[in-house]
């Protein structure tokens, strides 16, 4: 084969590659593949609990599963805030549809009201705290405050409330990363007195709260 056939090959070969790549690079293709893994997700969460081991069942039932998920993929999309925060809500409310839809394949019944409007309200804030995560200062000490903070108080949650009936494993792992994301923030993006004190205060406000409220469920 000559040169000239080799090079021809490998931009055969490559194309596609890049092609689906540059594809991937536009906002709204991102958005279209967090939609749709959202769904899927919310379904296999439904199976996970059926497989996982006792120590992590609690993830597949808990709002720190479902937060950590779409938190995970609004951070990877990319998007900007306002984007986000429709991202957000868009991502929870489809992760409990799918989990709904999930339940009543395996012979379940499951009302998706109550974490459907728990999605519609705290979604907006995980999407935009997710991608604050990607800026500076302030941005960033909130949006670490808001995410450590969730992580924080299931786990308080978990390992007071409901520790009779579940293992701490989880939600001293859900704690431990709350408080780990907290400080690798401050490590790489959070500098100054009142963006350090944003997030390390926010987080135990957040934390609080979220028991409060999660309690009163």
């Amino acid at each position: 084969m000559t040169s000239t056939a080799r090079s021809a090959a490998d931009r055969t070969t490559t194309t596609p590659t890049r092609s689906a790549r540059a594809g991937l690079s536009h906002p709204v293709a991102r958005a279209a593949v967090v939609v749709v893994l959202s769904f899927v997700l919310g379904g296999l969460t439904s199976y996970a609990q059926g497989f996982l081991p006792d120590a992590f069942a609690s993830f597949a039932n808990s709002a720190s599963g479902w937060t950590v998920l779409t938190a995970l993929l609004v951070f990877w999309s990319r998007p900007r805030t306002a984007p986000a925060a429709v991202l957000g809500a868009v991502s929870f409310v489809l992760l409990v549809l799918g989990y709904t839809v999930a339940s009543q394949v395996r012979g379940y019944v499951y009302d998706p009201l109550l974490f459907s409007a728990v999605g519609v309200v705290a979604g907006p804030f995980v999407g935009v705290a997710a991608s604050w995560l990607r800026a500076t200062g302030v941005r960033a000490a909130l949006g670490t405050a808001l995410l450590a903070g969730i992580g924080v108080g299931e786990s308080v949650y978990g390992l007071t409330v409901v520790r009779e009936t579940t293992s701490p494993v989880y939600w001293t792992v859900i704690g431990v990363a709350g408080l780990a994301l907290l400080v690798g923030l401050l490590v790489r993006r959070v500098r100054g007195t009142l963006p350090v004190g944003l997030a390390a205060g926010g987080t135990v406000l957040v934390a609080a709260a979220f028991c409060l409220a999660y309690s009163s469920l």
